[in-house]
């Protein structure tokens, strides 16, 4: 091949046009420059060699393919010596062996215009009015907004309006199976078919509850008095449908059931609500009268209350309803009103059976826009096998707040008295003497409670302690809910007179309600009060030490987590099983299957009645007025049950006691423990531990302070009062505490003291100084969760390393913060245009060592350029001014002096500026050899 370099001066590169590179004018060199360099310098270097025995082992058909590719880039495909440019840059990067790539998201919009069918919303609310003044306008067709409790509720609402509009064109807004409407009335209507069918009730009987119920009192008219003015009679139409639309229960009339809830036996004599729907819809279908769009109310009744015609009755009724076609004007007007009234509550059984299909469908949306796809298939399923979900979670709102745990705790003093007011010891006040200590403090002077006791004309005045019951056993024995109790009281009344001397002939006329001394207390009025302490005892858990800690406290998960002085707690359970077990000796001692006793078995069979009623065996104290063997022999087969019932006691008591002794958690021994007490004493009887007071002593510290200086520094403590006497209205446990306290006012007992203290159940940074049970200043929101206590007796806790008591109640609330985090599902247009499904490679023009944002946002406009771009082909071109020129339009490249030198050396330096634009005004005249 003949040497052209020399021809390369020939072409004037100083005329080129120059571009300024890093401040120096250079001139542009043209891809045919870069071709003839290429083709002819580089001609004899090794690698032209090695390039041309790779072409030289291709096939044919394969160079072929090249050489058209090469064809291509010489005339049209400009944009693959720009992506040249790129893939070089990247294989120079890729050469420095560093690892990673920057990942990112990107997206092109173009040609976006404004919506041209809109009109300006002259009503707008000052809240949404924009700041600047700008107008707001409205989209024709929009349908606005939603606003829904959360999002969850926001993206429900969203699709079902959603659907709603798909098919509103073709079936209209009535027909609309997605026309939903959960307003509070229909929600209340659907709940109460929901939890009547998962009560074994039918829907029909539901709905003919509700249908009666209505007639019954619905219609019965009254002034702004009060006084009835115009009633409508109709409770003698609801027999008569009865018998044309029974409901029949598996139950027969008057049956016994142990069933505890009359709501779920079923309905023997309603009206089958369904039933009736039906029967009319059919009527009115035969006679090409039904409508879908319409109410029953629509299609049977037109006129005001005064002028009203009644049509499209079923012939078959006409005899059990009213009579609309009476001859007695009065009468029939009077009858129209009637058949009115059944005719709107066949609406409200329609609408309580439509309302009932919309909460279905709402709650399975609900559950499918949560990601509950389980939940949302069940719901469906169990509405088409005819069950129905118990608890529809779409009617719950979401709201933010902070979570308060409320945990109210009695407290009492850790020493405890078995042997209160000289009396001897009972097994439980034995078994739990802190309690026995109390109970007497509450009690007071013994004394000072009274009865009389009538007996052979002569008046005789008691108290309590004639009894001789520990104060314990006495709150058992009165504050039981029981008429047993009272023939108990009577019969250790008179076994006290005759221990006293007295004889036991004649009839006894007890007066519980009266008292001697004028300072005294009557026993009558005195129950209540007992009651009040036994209620407290009897639905109330012990305390243990996890109770004054937080719940995920590390040391609640240890062992000894509940803080029992285990080695003398467990010597307590040891005493209450030893007094169990002499009690199982003695009985097993007596030959029950005897017929004559002598006169120390049947002594030491009576003695067995006293105590099997120490350990809670109601009605087995010995009556008195019987004779020692009289009572004996008749009361025998107690003696044979109650010997039953503590052997199947003695077995459990010893599974219990093996359990008990491998436990190590003392939790777990407080649990046992207490199913010990309970099946030797029964239920109502329990075990309080005598606990470690926890390091922590954030409660400790309020107990000190004055609480209006501290945590009711705002509210003081009206607003403790207040927070104790509503969260008694819905808290059982609470109910009873107050009712104790109130009573103790009004006896003027010992009163019980309340107090509060918190925690935060979080690391805040600066916790609420005001108690999170009652109110506090305006503006003031606090921060995070909160342990609340209410210490019930706080002040037996100054001074003292140990405690006992009870757990009144534990419950947590959300009380709602004053701004919402709610949702708004918006309609809007949304457009066709979405992100490009494709990954995009971006170099550096420039190697800086960081990536420029302006940079990459250039590489995504030129990439959509260069796209638009490769779809041009050279058909395309054909007619355009460049068809006279092409394939000789050149692509200049540019670089620095130096950058040619070398590549000619082959010594190209690491770091090269290098760039590339389209000159479609210079052509390239064709060199000959």
């Amino acid at each position: 091949m003949k040497d052209n370099r020399n021809n390369i001066t020939n072409i004037k590169i100083e005329n080129l046009p120059k571009v300024s590179v890093d401040g120096e004018d250079v001139p542009q060199t043209t891809l045919l420059l870069a071709m003839i360099r290429g083709g002819l310098v580089y001609d004899r270097s090794p690698s032209v060699v090695k390039a041309l025995e790779i072409l030289e082992k291709l096939p044919v058909s394969k160079l072929e393919r090249l050489l058209a590719d090469h064809l291509d880039l010489c005339s049209h495909r400009l944009d693959a010596w720009m992506e040249g440019l790129s893939a070089w840059r990247l294989r120079q990067m890729r050469s420095t062996q560093k690892t990673g790539t920057y990942v990112g998201a990107y997206g092109i919009l173009e040609n976006l215009r404004p919506q041209h069918d809109t009109t300006k919303s002259e009503n707008v609310p000052d809240g949404l009015r924009p700041e600047e003044g700008y107008p707001v306008y409205k989209v024709g067709d929009n349908q606005g907004f939603i606003h829904a409790p959360s999002l969850q509720h926001a993206t429900t609402a969203a699709v079902l309006r959603a659907g709603f509009n798909a098919m509103k064109e073709r079936e209209g807004n009535d027909k609309n199976i997605l026309s939903i409407n959960l307003s509070s009335s229909r929600v209340r209507k659907a709940l109460f078919l929901l939890q009547g069918v998962s009560q074994g009730q039918s829907p029909g009987a539901l709905l003919g509850y509700q249908f009666e119920r209505a007639l019954h009192e619905k219609y019965r008219f009254r002034d702004k008095d009060g006084k009835p003015q115009d009633h409508l009679e109709m409770d003698v139409f609801i027999y008569r449908l009865r018998r044309k639309f029974p409901t029949y229960g598996d139950t027969p009339v008057g049956a016994e059931t142990d069933t505890e809830s009359n709501e779920s036996i079923r309905a023997n004599n309603v009206v089958d609500g369904v039933a009736m729907l039906k029967h009319f819809e059919a009527y009115l279908t035969d006679i090409k009268k039904w409508d879908t769009d319409k109410t029953f109310t629509e299609m049977m009744a037109t006129g005001n209350w005064e002028d009203l015609q009644i049509q499209h009755i079923p012939t078959d009724l006409a005899s059990i309803l009213p009579n609309v076609n009476d001859s007695n004007i009065g009468k029939r007007n009077r009858n129209r009103q009637k058949m009115l009234a059944i005719i709107k509550e066949l609406d409200e059984m329609a609408d309580a059976f439509d309302a009932l299909g919309d909460l279905i469908t709402s709650e399975s949306v609900y559950q499918l826009v949560r990601g509950n796809h389980q939940r949302a298939a069940g719901v469906m399923n169990s509405f088409a096998e005819g069950q129905l979900p118990r608890d529809p979670e779409i009617i719950k709102s979401l709201r933010n707040g902070n979570l308060v745990i409320n945990r109210g705790i009695f407290l009492i003093q850790a020493q405890g008295n078995p042997s209160m007011w000289g009396l001897p010891s009972s097994p439980k006040s034995s078994a739990e003497p802190r309690f026995n200590l109390y109970f007497a403090s509450q009690i007071g002077d013994p004394t000072e409670i009274q009865f009389a006791v009538i007996h052979q004309g002569v008046t005789h005045y008691l108290n309590i302690l004639d009894i001789g019951l520990q104060p314990i056993d006495l709150v058992f024995l009165l504050g039981r809910d029981a008429d047993s109790k009272w023939e108990e009281l009577e019969f250790r009344v008179i076994k006290t007179l005759e221990n006293e001397g007295f004889s036991t002939e004649g009839d006894y006329h007890f007066l519980f309600s009266d008292h001697l001394d004028t300072e005294a207390n009557a026993l009558f009025d005195m129950i209540p009060f007992f009651e009040a302490l036994f209620d407290l005892f009897n639905s109330c858990r012990a305390a243990d030490a996890r109770d004054f800690r937080r719940a995920e406290d590390p040391d609640n998960f240890e062992a000894s987590g509940a803080g029992l002085e285990i080695t003398q707690f467990l010597e307590r359970i040891d005493n209450i099983i030893s007094e169990f077990e002499e009690l199982r000796t003695e009985l097993a001692a007596l030959d029950l299957q005897k017929t004559e006793y002598t006169a120390s078995e049947i002594d030491a069979g009576y003695g067995l009645f006293k105590k099997l009623s120490q350990f809670g065996y109601a009605n087995y104290f010995p009556n008195p007025l019987e004779t020692k063997a009289e009572f004996f022999s008749e009361q025998l087969g107690k003696l044979h049950e109650a010997k039953s019932r503590i052997e199947i006691k003695a077995m459990e008591i010893l599974q219990l006691q093996e359990e008990l002794l491998v436990e190590t958690e003392h939790a777990k021994i407080l649990n046992l423990s207490n199913e010990i007490v309970t099946a030797v004493f029964g239920n109502g009887m329990k075990i309080l531990p005598l606990i470690s007071i926890p390091e922590h002593s954030f409660w400790q510290d309020s107990v000190q302070q004055d609480p209006e200086s501290n945590l009711l520094q705002y509210s003081g403590l009206e607003g403790l009062e207040k927070w104790q006497h509503d969260s008694g209205t819905v808290r059982k446990n609470i109910a009873k505490l107050e009712n104790l306290r109130m009573l103790q006012d009004v006896l003027e007992k010992p009163e019980t003291s309340v107090l509060p203290a918190q925690v935060a159940l979080s690391g805040q940074e600066s916790p609420s100084p005001y108690w999170m049970g009652t109110s506090y200043p305006e503006g003031y929101q606090a921060e995070g969760d909160y342990l609340s206590f209410v210490l019930y007796g706080g002040e037996n806790l100054i001074g003292q390393s140990r405690l006992t008591g009870l757990v009144v109640d534990e419950w947590a609330e959300l009380i709602p913060e004053k701004i919402q985090t709610t949702g708004v599902a918006v309609h809007y247009n949304q457009p066709d245009a979405r992100a490009a499904q494709s990954i995009l490679m971006a170099v550096p023009p420039e190697i800086k060592g960081s990536l420029d944002i302006e940079q990459i946002m250039l590489t995504v406009e030129e990439a959509l350029n260069l796209a638009k771009l490769r779809t041009f082909e050279p058909d395309d071109l054909d007619g355009s001014s460049f068809s006279q020129i092409l394939p000789a339009t050149s692509a200049l490249a540019y670089g620095f002096a130096e950058f040619l030198r070398a590549s000619e050396e082959d010594q190209v330096p690491d770091e090269q500026s290098l760039g590339w634009y389209i000159d479609y005004s210079i052509t390239n005249n064709p060199i000959n050899d």
